[in-house]
């Protein structure tokens, strides 16, 4: 690397020569490690995640999957308590209120129909779509039945 490297490439980052959050940490040694805000979002957003699952299993709720992928979406916890399973979206936010638009739940009803087909016993039982909130420093916020089908 030559000299003035580190400079140039802070510039191109700051005049859009990267997509938006790519940030630079510059080490005490002169090297430039390149993170992404996007890494660190999910990182905090698998946290949040974790610390839902832990909340809902002190509610009294059994964890079925966590992360469920399908074609059609993903779901982040998916839960039961007695008859009824629970289709969580969590949602970590540190300000602004937390939003699940109509595109979202789109994708989280069809993932939640291709979970059922993998579990036809759950098919019979009662089914609910919640939202978690995980805010830094404050309780989670569970929000029960927040949409309908």
């Amino acid at each position: 690397m030559g000299e003035g490297y580190l400079e140039r490439l802070a510039e191109g980052l700051a005049a859009g020569g990267y997509r938006e959050g790519l940030f630079i940490i510059l080490s005490n040694v002169g090297t430039a490690t390149v993170v992404t805000a996007k890494r660190d979002s999910e990182r905090f957003g698998r946290r949040a995640e974790r610390a839902a699952a832990i909340y809902l299993a002190l509610k009294g709720y059994r964890i079925l999957a966590r992360r469920f992928r399908s074609p059609a979406g993903e779901i982040d916890l998916i839960a039961r308590r007695g008859r009824l399973v629970v289709y969580v979206e969590v949602k970590a936010r540190t300000g602004e209120a937390a939003v699940i638009r109509e595109r979202q739940r789109r994708r989280i009803r069809r993932a939640a129909e291709h979970f059922l087909k993998l579990r036809p016993e759950l098919a019979s039982r009662e089914q609910r779509f919640d939202a978690i909130l995980i805010r830094p420093w404050a309780l989670p916020a569970h929000l029960k039945d927040a949409w309908r089908d």
